[in-house]
């Protein structure tokens, strides 16, 4: 099962950074931004993972767990990276910046505490360099991944980073587990 985490942590860091490499060149080429116009977008998915992972986040684990969390999440973010590839308007643009960034502020922390406490305390600092490592690589591969699809097409890295976190989601949801009960409740009750 661990295996598993680390591995939709590679995908999700994966499909962002493909997004994060050719954001401005879709918002200039789509909607004809200007920088401070894609700055101002990019500020806007920080507000939003601001209060996400600031104000809502504990509350939602305690409510839901870590497990739903990150499945849920990795849906958003799915949905908000196909939003994006038809963006063609501000209201559509909106839509993906608040799928992409509530989905990516859900899923980040609970995946982290669900990597962390499947590792246990001994392999913990280990596990947790490896997913560094992980994440690091996929900012690698991302970014060039990204740019070649844009260059087939300025849709297309959209589109193939919400099909791979689409099949993310529903393998997360195989490797995490059927019933998605709350981690949360599974720590306290240990």
């Amino acid at each position: 099962r661990l295996g598993g985490l680390v591995g939709l942590w590679f995908v999700v860091t994966f499909g962002l950074t493909a997004l994060e490499a050719t954001f401005p060149l879709f918002l200039q080429a789509r909607l004809g931004y200007v920088e401070w116009q894609i700055g101002a977008a990019f500020a806007s998915v920080g507000v939003v993972m601001v209060i996400v992972q600031g104000g809502l986040i504990r509350r939602l684990v305690a409510a839901y767990g870590e497990r739903r969390l990150v499945i849920a999440g990795t849906a958003l973010l799915a949905a908000g990276l196909a939003v994006q590839a038809m963006v063609g308007s501000l209201a559509a643009l909106a839509a993906a910046i608040v799928l992409v960034s509530v989905g990516n502020g859900l899923t980040n922390p609970s995946l982290s505490s669900l990597i962390s406490r499947e590792a246990g305390p001994v392999r913990q600092g280990v596990v947790l360099g490896v997913v560094q490592s992980v994440g690091a690589l996929a900012r690698i591969v991302g970014p060039p991944v990204g740019g070649a699809l844009y260059e087939v097409g300025i849709a297309w890295p959209y589109w193939f980073a919400a099909a791979v976190i689409g099949a993310a989601a529903v393998a997360g949801a195989l490797v995490i587990g059927g019933d998605a009960a709350p981690a949360v409740d599974e720590a306290r009750a240990a």
